[in-house]
């Protein structure tokens, strides 16, 4: 999607729309599109995989809206404290 709206080139008409207006904005302000990794963006992510589940829409106005997995990285974030992603060797972790 970066690639899309940065270069322009995007052959699915329904977007095509949708993809001159993004360009559009970013012409008239100083907005820049980059990829965020995930673990950049934890809170976002967790709320992306919370909607792709529920098909709900849902709006959180305050923190204590917010359910519990996204309540601890909103914190890291808001501390500006890192995330640490670990990733383990499943045939050594479970011996």
């Amino acid at each position: 999607i970066v690639k899309v709206i940065n270069e322009g080139k995007c052959c699915n008409f329904s977007l095509n729309l949708i993809i001159e207006g993004l360009q559009q904005l970013k012409k008239h302000t100083n907005v820049k599109v980059e990829h965020c990794f995930r673990e950049a963006n934890e809170v976002a992510d967790h709320l992306v995989k919370l909607a792709v589940n529920s098909h709900n829409e849902s709006l959180y106005n305050s923190y204590h809206q917010l359910l519990v997995g996204a309540k601890g990285p909103f914190q890291l974030d808001k501390n500006q404290m890192p995330s640490i992603r670990t990733k383990y060797d499943e045939a050594i972790f479970f011996c």
